[in-house]
Protein backbone atom coordinates (compact mmCIF):
# COMPACT_ATOMS: atom_id res chain seq x y z
CA UNK A 1 0.00 0.00 0.00
CA UNK A 2 1.07 3.55 -0.95
CA UNK A 3 1.63 6.32 1.23
CA UNK A 4 1.73 10.07 0.44
CA UNK A 5 3.63 11.96 2.90
CA UNK A 6 3.95 15.58 2.50
CA UNK A 7 7.15 17.29 4.51
CA UNK A 8 7.76 21.22 4.45
CA UNK A 9 11.12 22.02 4.22
CA UNK A 10 12.88 23.65 6.89
CA UNK A 11 13.42 27.43 6.66
CA UNK A 12 16.77 27.14 5.78
CA UNK A 13 16.01 25.49 2.52
CA UNK A 14 14.67 28.41 0.61
CA UNK A 15 16.84 30.10 -1.75
CA UNK A 16 19.14 27.69 -1.80
CA UNK A 17 20.51 26.83 -5.66
CA UNK A 18 21.06 23.31 -4.61
CA UNK A 19 19.07 21.10 -2.52
CA UNK A 20 19.89 17.56 -1.24
CA UNK A 21 16.92 15.56 0.20
CA UNK A 22 17.76 12.29 2.11
CA UNK A 23 14.86 9.24 2.54
CA UNK A 24 15.25 6.54 5.31
CA UNK A 25 12.49 3.40 4.19
CA UNK A 26 11.95 1.26 6.71
CA UNK A 27 9.19 -1.40 6.52
CA UNK A 28 7.05 -3.41 9.45
CA UNK A 29 8.41 -6.42 7.52
CA UNK A 30 12.46 -5.09 7.17
CA UNK A 31 14.31 -2.79 4.74
CA UNK A 32 11.80 -3.64 1.34
CA UNK A 33 10.75 0.06 0.90
CA UNK A 34 10.55 1.77 -2.36
CA UNK A 35 10.05 5.38 -4.10
CA UNK A 36 8.20 5.75 -6.91
CA UNK A 37 7.58 9.34 -7.33
CA UNK A 38 9.11 12.58 -5.54
CA UNK A 39 7.75 16.11 -6.11
CA UNK A 40 9.28 18.82 -4.88
CA UNK A 41 7.16 22.40 -5.14
CA UNK A 42 8.41 25.69 -4.63
CA UNK A 43 6.32 28.12 -2.74
CA UNK A 44 5.05 30.47 -4.63
CA UNK A 45 5.49 34.28 -3.10
CA UNK A 46 4.44 37.75 -4.03
CA UNK A 47 5.22 41.36 -2.62
CA UNK A 48 3.30 43.96 -0.70
CA UNK A 49 3.96 47.85 -0.91
CA UNK A 50 2.71 50.66 -0.24
CA UNK A 51 2.46 54.36 0.89
CA UNK A 52 1.60 55.55 4.28
CA UNK A 53 0.27 58.54 5.49
CA UNK A 54 -1.33 60.46 8.15
CA UNK A 55 -4.90 60.61 7.47
CA UNK A 56 -4.65 64.35 8.90
CA UNK A 57 -2.64 66.35 6.97
CA UNK A 58 -1.08 63.66 4.58
CA UNK A 59 2.08 63.95 5.63
CA UNK A 60 4.28 60.50 5.06
CA UNK A 61 4.74 58.41 8.30
CA UNK A 62 8.24 57.12 8.51
CA UNK A 63 8.60 54.13 11.09
CA UNK A 64 5.24 52.74 10.72
CA UNK A 65 5.98 48.73 10.64
CA UNK A 66 3.44 47.14 8.44
CA UNK A 67 3.04 43.53 9.29
CA UNK A 68 0.83 41.05 7.17
CA UNK A 69 -0.02 37.90 8.32
CA UNK A 70 0.54 35.03 5.61
CA UNK A 71 0.93 31.53 4.62
CA UNK A 72 0.19 27.83 6.36
CA UNK A 73 0.34 28.07 8.87
CA UNK A 74 0.39 31.73 9.02
CA UNK A 75 3.42 33.92 9.75
CA UNK A 76 4.33 37.42 10.14
CA UNK A 77 6.15 39.09 6.93
CA UNK A 78 7.20 42.99 8.52
CA UNK A 79 8.80 45.88 6.72
CA UNK A 80 9.09 49.36 7.89
CA UNK A 81 8.31 52.39 6.35
CA UNK A 82 10.87 54.70 5.57
CA UNK A 83 11.22 58.71 5.57
CA UNK A 84 9.04 58.54 2.17
CA UNK A 85 6.77 56.43 4.02
CA UNK A 86 6.75 53.52 1.36
CA UNK A 87 7.71 50.11 2.51
CA UNK A 88 8.06 47.03 0.50
CA UNK A 89 7.38 43.15 2.15
CA UNK A 90 8.90 40.58 -0.17
CA UNK A 91 8.77 36.26 -0.16
CA UNK A 92 5.35 36.94 0.93
CA UNK A 93 3.33 33.26 0.51
CA UNK A 94 0.43 33.85 -2.29
CA UNK A 95 -2.80 33.87 0.36
CA UNK A 96 -6.25 35.54 -0.14
CA UNK A 97 -7.41 38.11 2.24
CA UNK A 98 -3.93 37.99 4.41
CA UNK A 99 -4.53 40.29 7.53
CA UNK A 100 -2.28 43.77 7.39
CA UNK A 101 -1.75 45.77 10.48
CA UNK A 102 0.36 48.91 10.50
CA UNK A 103 1.92 50.55 14.08
CA UNK A 104 3.66 53.62 14.70
CA UNK A 105 4.22 55.29 18.02
CA UNK A 106 1.45 58.32 18.50
CA UNK A 107 -0.90 56.80 16.42
CA UNK A 108 -3.75 54.37 15.84
CA UNK A 109 -3.03 51.31 14.15
CA UNK A 110 -4.00 50.30 10.92
CA UNK A 111 -6.07 47.01 10.02
CA UNK A 112 -7.23 45.64 6.67
CA UNK A 113 -6.56 42.77 4.04
CA UNK A 114 -4.20 42.27 1.13
CA UNK A 115 -4.75 39.01 -1.70
CA UNK A 116 -0.99 38.35 -2.64
CA UNK A 117 -0.54 36.90 -5.76
CA UNK A 118 2.39 34.65 -7.24
CA UNK A 119 5.31 37.16 -8.50
CA UNK A 120 3.40 39.79 -8.58
CA UNK A 121 3.49 43.33 -6.47
CA UNK A 122 0.67 44.64 -4.78
CA UNK A 123 -0.03 47.98 -3.59
CA UNK A 124 -1.63 48.93 -0.19
CA UNK A 125 -1.81 52.61 0.34
CA UNK A 126 -3.42 53.73 3.74
CA UNK A 127 -3.44 56.60 6.33
CA UNK A 128 -3.03 56.10 10.10
CA UNK A 129 -5.05 58.34 12.15
CA UNK A 130 -2.76 60.25 14.87
CA UNK A 131 -4.03 59.82 18.85
CA UNK A 132 -6.19 62.56 19.55
CA UNK A 133 -5.66 64.81 22.79
CA UNK A 134 -8.88 64.88 24.41
CA UNK A 135 -9.63 68.44 26.00
CA UNK A 136 -12.98 68.08 28.51
CA UNK A 137 -14.97 70.32 31.12
CA UNK A 138 -18.23 71.90 31.76
CA UNK A 139 -19.33 74.89 30.71
CA UNK A 140 -21.40 76.91 33.89
CA UNK A 141 -22.89 80.18 34.34
CA UNK A 142 -20.49 82.44 35.84
CA UNK A 143 -22.86 84.00 38.03
CA UNK A 144 -24.91 81.01 39.55
CA UNK A 145 -22.62 78.04 38.77
CA UNK A 146 -25.46 76.23 36.98
CA UNK A 147 -24.49 73.88 34.20
CA UNK A 148 -24.71 75.08 30.20
CA UNK A 149 -26.58 73.48 28.17
CA UNK A 150 -26.07 73.29 24.51
CA UNK A 151 -23.27 75.66 24.59
CA UNK A 152 -21.55 75.44 21.58
CA UNK A 153 -17.80 74.74 22.46
CA UNK A 154 -14.72 74.90 19.29
CA UNK A 155 -11.24 74.95 18.63
CA UNK A 156 -9.76 76.89 15.40
CA UNK A 157 -13.03 78.67 14.99
CA UNK A 158 -15.46 75.64 13.62
CA UNK A 159 -12.92 72.78 12.96
CA UNK A 160 -13.50 70.57 16.49
CA UNK A 161 -16.98 71.57 17.92
CA UNK A 162 -19.34 70.24 20.73
CA UNK A 163 -22.27 71.48 21.97
CA UNK A 164 -22.25 70.55 25.85
CA UNK A 165 -24.39 68.35 26.92
CA UNK A 166 -27.30 68.42 29.68
CA UNK A 167 -24.84 68.84 32.73
CA UNK A 168 -22.74 71.31 30.89
CA UNK A 169 -19.91 68.69 29.99
CA UNK A 170 -17.79 68.52 26.96
CA UNK A 171 -15.14 66.47 25.51
CA UNK A 172 -12.98 67.47 22.56
CA UNK A 173 -11.01 65.13 20.39
CA UNK A 174 -8.18 67.40 18.38
CA UNK A 175 -5.89 66.10 16.48
CA UNK A 176 -2.36 67.31 16.24
CA UNK A 177 -0.68 69.51 14.43
CA UNK A 178 -3.88 70.60 13.76
CA UNK A 179 -4.64 72.63 16.56
CA UNK A 180 -3.34 75.94 17.23
CA UNK A 181 -5.75 78.64 19.40
CA UNK A 182 -7.76 78.73 22.75
CA UNK A 183 -11.17 76.80 23.20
Amino acid sequence: QWVLNTQALPVGASNVATLYVAFQFNSQFGDDCHMDIMHVKGLQTGTLAGHVTSCIGGANLAGSLVTITAGSPPAPYTGTTNAAGLYTITAIPVGVANAVNAHLLNYQDFNGFANITANTTTTLNFCQNPNPAIISGFVTNAATGAPVVGAKVFANATTFTYSTGPNGAYSLNIYPPSYSGTI
